[in-house]
């Protein structure tokens, strides 16, 4: 059986991991759309990797993370301890996911912008930032989502 200390771990793991991939995709995709590209493509590549070496650095550490906890033993002290954490991590998800509405929101009014005045390298900025943005608030949503159940079990075991 599983428990709620493993579960979280699991989550930590796959976060971290998910969000490491979606940064190298962002950054090597980024170098081949500069590659040859126009405007757009260039623009669009920046936001690439960008996006990619901020994201890497949050997978980074959160990697350092989840090597720490799985190198400690599950105990009592360790559990309460990780997810005091994991309250934490939720509440940064969270706060993240309103930044990612403002750059989604960004995105939309420069998509805008670059269409009234025809500007291929703005567009690519827009289409970069709408992307990158709306990863990130997808996977903020979804891993809040799933730490919220994983600490709400665990808030359930504790008190029966």
């Amino acid at each position: 059986m599983t428990t709620p200390l493993h579960r979280l771990r699991d989550l930590r793991r796959t976060m971290a991991r998910f969000l490491f991939i979606a940064s190298t995709v962002s950054i090597i995709s980024g170098v081949f759309m500069w590659i040859g590209g126009n405007d757009y493509w260039k623009s669009l590549a920046s936001q690439f990797v960008i996006w990619g070496l901020i994201d890497i650095v949050f997978a980074m550490l959160g990697v350092r993370q989840y090597l720490r906890a799985d190198r400690t033993p599950e105990s009592e002290t360790a559990s309460r301890e990780e997810f005091a954490e994991a309250g934490s991590l939720l509440k940064s998800l969270r706060f993240n996911n309103g930044l990612n509405l403002v750059w989604v929101s960004t995105g939309f009014v420069l998509l805008v912008w670059g269409s009234v005045v025809m500007s291929a390298g703005l567009l690519g900025h827009a289409t970069g930032v709408l992307f990158q943005g709306g990863l990130l608030m997808w996977l903020d949503l979804t891993f809040a989502g799933r730490l919220s159940v994983i600490s709400s079990k665990q808030s359930e075991s504790t008190e029966s």
